[in-house]
C-alpha cells in the first residue's frame, strides 16, 4: 500500500507542477514565469492587497492578502477564468 500511496503522491505533485506551468504560460505577457520556480501546493502571485481585494469582489477568487494561490485548486476547466481575472486586475 505504501508504494501505491507514493505513486499517487507523485501523480498529484506532477499535476500541480503542470498547473503552475500552464498558469505561468497563460500569464506570460505579464511576466509570471517566476511561478515555475516555486514548489508545493501554493504559489505567491506577487499581487498587492488592492488587487487581491478586486479579485475577491469582482471575480469571487478568494486569496489571502499575500496573494497565495492554491495550485491544487486549478484545473483545465477554471484556468481561463483565473487568468482572465488576474489580467483584469493588473
Amino acid at each position: 500500500m505504501k508504494e501505491e500511496w507514493q505513486k499517487e503522491i507523485e501523480l498529484m505533485r506532477l499535476r500541480i507542477v503542470a498547473c503552475r506551468h500552464k498558469l505561468a504560460l497563460a500569464l506570460k505577457k505579464k511576466d509570471f514565469f517566476y511561478l515555475n520556480r516555486q514548489k508545493g501546493m501554493f504559489s505567491l502571485l506577487g499581487l498587492n492587497v488592492e488587487k487581491v481585494v478586486l479579485l475577491k469582489q469582482k471575480f469571487a477568487l478568494y486569496l489571502p492578502d499575500s496573494s497565495r494561490i492554491n495550485m491544487a485548486g486549478l484545473s483545465d476547466k477554471n484556468l481561463a477564468y483565473v487568468v482572465k481575472a488576474i489580467e483584469a486586475v493588473l
